[in-house]
């Protein structure tokens, strides 16, 4: 049964429905049915009547029909009329409209139904309709549903917004209540938000596209597409055009058509590629990617200096070489084959490189920088080499998209247990598992699991959340006993496994230039213990170090990343500092 959350909308309380204390037929077995019928629904103006229409149409004489208006958890009619049409058809409208005046009724949350009963005395209730009168008047035909703060753009901000009101913590007003009822059934719950983040993964997370040619150098690709001019640059601004990056995109950003939000998306940008923005104004950017060129949303797009990130700084990248080379290969000026070639890697040679995405990498090879697609390189390591202050462990790099968008933990044990050459399926993992439930309402307070006991919700769901390291390590031992974990680690004892030769499953973040934060809130549905979730949580595998550097194989990419240890270790040890080893 559909679970509804008690909320406060202005001064004026919406409660779990109560059914009317009456017996009704199965309507769709009865023989009574009505047609072409408009009555109240969902949300109108506190000033606004309603025009009622539609047919009762019966087998049998039609021996009484009932319409009531109600506030919501109440059987007191407060608008009533009965007929006795004994005909075998009846038109709703006369009557309905001089008797049930809608306009008349002031701000709150009502129900509607309408019932006829046969010469049989078989009772149907044709309509149930919750609706509410509301202060704001406006065209809501016209307004993007899900853009709670009322910016533009449907996103995290947004979702925030509707989880501190599902909370208790913040009320919504009356036209923010409009754009938070995303399924329009007058009730803000889970379902809404459930719907909202559909929303948001839609405009944000997208499945890679890699390129349909990759940059194989004994095949030129094709000249890359001229971008259109727009035919009306009123508000459009180009002084800080240029190379730009995304900024937290967890996987990639849709590139539309035109620059709304219901626009079609023409293609999307990889999660770290670097583009040309063209022109943009206050909310979008025309952006050329490959052969592409679109629209994409501000919010999530970031000026790009080359080397200015971490990642692309030459002391820290890691060393590669080239994979299935015979000749040379291309390095590109941006991340895709429409880019210009700015110079090349012989067969065999050793360069530095970080990855962008799953599809191209950043390389600094002999004072020139540049982009080089990753079928094309592998990392330059020996079986367990060390050598002085460094490892490299041969860990496997896995990619946890698309079949289980949040089963990074799940991801990264496959990865740790195929290390050490366990006869396991990433299903096998998922399957075992321990899960519980997603956040749900019960009488208005937020139940869920508990990301110490189990994994809150499912790994192959995008709405779900994840787990802490014991139902891992747990889940673990079922595949290849000894397994370890602890909170509390330091980077000394990471350090010392991977001298031992032992890859490290640690805690840590999807977006390592963000920072954590709490996003939502339940109860644990067993003890009643309150969690707060961390946004962007994510586990990865440590395989090496160098100095000072921490280097880790990344599900969420499929990919490898560097970084100094002590910049891992701000959200490390935010997390608790969990790690899971044998």
């Amino acid at each position: 049964m559909k679970k509804f959350i008690t909320f406060l909308i202005s001064s004026f309380m919406v409660c779990n429905f109560v059914s009317m204390p009456r017996a009704f037929a199965d309507e769709d077995t009865a023989s009574i049915r009505i047609e072409n019928v408009s009555y109240p629904k969902w949300c109108m103006a506190e000033e606004n009547g309603f025009i009622f229409k539609g047919t009762i149409i019966s087998e049998k004489t039609i021996s009484k029909v009932y319409a009531q208006v109600c506030k919501r958890n109440s059987s007191d009619a407060l608008l009533a009329t009965e007929i006795s049409p004994d005909a075998e058809t009846f038109d709703i409208a006369a009557l309905l409209n001089s008797s049930l005046k809608i306009s008349v009724l002031g701000r709150g949350a009502y129900t509607f139904t309408l019932s006829a009963t046969d010469s049989d005395e078989t009772e149907v209730q044709l309509v149930s309709s919750d609706f509410l009168k509301i202060g704001s008047r406006d065209d809501y035909s016209k307004l993007l549903i899900g853009d709670i703060n009322d910016d533009g753009t449907i996103n995290a901000d947004d979702a925030e917004i509707l989880n501190n009101n599902i909370l208790g913590v913040s009320e919504l007003t009356d036209r923010q209540f409009i754009l938070a009822d995303l399924n329009k059934d007058t009730y803000i719950d889970v379902f809404d938000m459930i719907e909202l983040r559909s929303k948001i993964a839609e405009n944000t997370d997208n499945p890679d596209n890699p390129p349909d040619t990759p940059d194989n150098p004994d095949i030129p690709p094709d000249n890359p597409d001229i971008p259109p001019e727009n035919p009306d640059d009123d508000g459009w601004f180009t002084d800080e055009a240029g190379q730009y990056t995304t900024k937290n995109v967890d996987y990639s950003l849709n590139i539309r058509e035109e620059p709304d939000i219901s626009a079609k998306a023409v293609g999307q940008l990889p999660s770290d590629s670097v583009f040309e923005v063209l022109k943009y104004n206050e909310n979008w950017a025309y952006i050329k990617y490959n052969d592409i060129s679109g629209y994409v949303t501000l919010r999530y797009i970031r000026k790009y200096a080359e080397g200015s990130d971490l990642d692309n700084d030459p002391d820290v990248m890691m060393t590669y070489t080239t994979k299935d080379v015979y000749e040379t290969l291309n390095i590109r000026k941006g991340a895709g084959t429409g880019y210009d070639i700015v110079g090349t890697i012989p067969a065999g040679a050793k360069f530095k490189a970080s990855r962008y995405s799953a599809t191209w990498a950043y390389v600094y090879y002999e004072g020139i920088t540049g982009y080089v697609y990753t079928d094309y390189i592998q990392l330059y390591e020996n079986p367990n080499y060390t050598d002085g202050g460094s490892v490299m462990l041969s860990v496997m790099e896995y990619n946890q998209h698309p079949t289980y968008p949040t089963g990074c933990e799940s991801a990264a044990l496959y990865i740790l247990l195929q290390y050490y050459k366990v006869n396991v399926t990433m299903e096998d993992i998922v399957t075992a598992l321990p899960k519980g439930p997603v956040p749900y309402s019960s009488d208005g307070i937020w139940y869920g699991a508990n990301p110490e006991r189990e994994f809150v919700g499912d790994p192959h769901s995008a709405y779900s959340y994840g787990v802490f390291n014991i139902p891992i390590a747990e889940t673990a031992e079922r595949f290849l006993s000894g397994v370890k974990t602890k909170t509390g680690a330091t980077m000394q004892e990471i350090i010392e496994l991977l001298d031992a030769g032992k890859p490290v499953v640690a805690w840590y973040t999807t977006n390592p230039y963000g920072s954590i934060y709490y996003s939502d809130h339940w109860y644990d549905y067993i003890t009643g213990e309150y969690i707060s979730w961390p946004a962007g949580e994510h586990a990865v595998v440590i395989c090496g170090y160098d100095d000072d550097l921490i280097i880790y194989r990344d599900p969420d990419t499929g990919s490898s990343r560097v970084m100094t240890q002590s910049h891992f270790l701000e959200i490390f040890n935010e997390l608790g500092a969990r790690i899971v080893h044998y």
